[in-house]
């Protein structure tokens, strides 16, 4: 860095650092009579300092929402595979809950979906008011499996629960039941991020169906799974993986 460029920052950067500003930036280069390589220097600063604010901005955002997020009660009802029912929490129910907040932290969310033959694929992107933005997936629903639905209702459904997945994975929402959240509890510990990993590889080694795996498991994501059921669902899958 040249010494006239060191000498700015100890002069100007004090107060350009409480709030960076292009404007000010270039008054100094101009008082300063900088070059225009020094010039793009001090420009170059002054979008790391942004970018580094939003950054934390977003992550203070972040923990503000988590702090503030009730939990998601599984106020809906499906039949499953045999007949057995289950409950679980609808799309518009979680948006309904969550997204007040969210405006309040001044974040927002939106979608990128892709949708194949036999799949529905999104990625979910969080934004902050300050600029600062996170991509997380993508999540991926198959569709083939879902029986006595027309195509349409089939990708429907998966993009639908994509979303569902999504937004529960990505801002860690805690889903339960409402004698859960009557006694405190949530279904126990939950796995570990590599035990989820796990048993995300091991489902789709053996193409299983995801929405009725995750059912089974009583459980909205695999981050979500209680640890009390994890073995035996690695179990599971691993003997149906050696039977292929």
């Amino acid at each position: 860095m040249s010494n006239e460029l060191a000498t700015t920052q100890a002069a100007g950067l004090r107060r350009v650092d409480a709030t960076p500003n292009v404007a000010d930036l270039l008054r100094i280069a101009v008082e300063k009579n900088l070059d225009v390589a020094s010039i793009g220097e001090l420009v170059r600063m002054e979008r790391e300092i942004r970018a580094d604010r939003a950054r934390i901005a977003f992550s203070q955002a972040f923990a503000d929402f988590k702090r503030r997020c009730p939990m998601i009660h599984r106020s809906a009802q499906g039949v499953g595979g045999g007949g057995a029912r289950y409950n679980y929490a609808r799309l518009e129910d979680i948006q309904q809950a969550i997204d007040p907040i969210l405006s309040a932290c001044g974040l927002s969310y939106s979608f990128n979906p892709t949708t194949s033959a036999d799949s529905a694929v999104t990625m979910m992107i969080l934004r902050h008011s300050e600029g600062h933005s996170e991509s997380f997936g993508p999540f991926s629903i198959p569709t083939a499996t879902r029986a006595g639905m027309s195509d349409q209702q089939k990708v429907g459904s998966a993009e639908s629960y994509a979303r569902r997945y999504a937004l529960v994975a990505a801002l860690s929402l805690r889903v339960g039941d409402q004698d859960d959240d009557a006694s405190g509890t949530i279904q126990g510990e939950f796995v570990t991020s590599a035990q989820a990993n796990t048993l995300g590889v091991l489902c789709r080694e053996v193409n299983a169906d995801i929405e009725r795996f995750l059912k089974w498991a009583g459980a909205d994501t695999f981050d979500t799974i209680s640890a009390s059921k994890y073995e035996q669902a690695r179990q599971l899958l691993e003997a149906k993986r050696n039977t292929k």
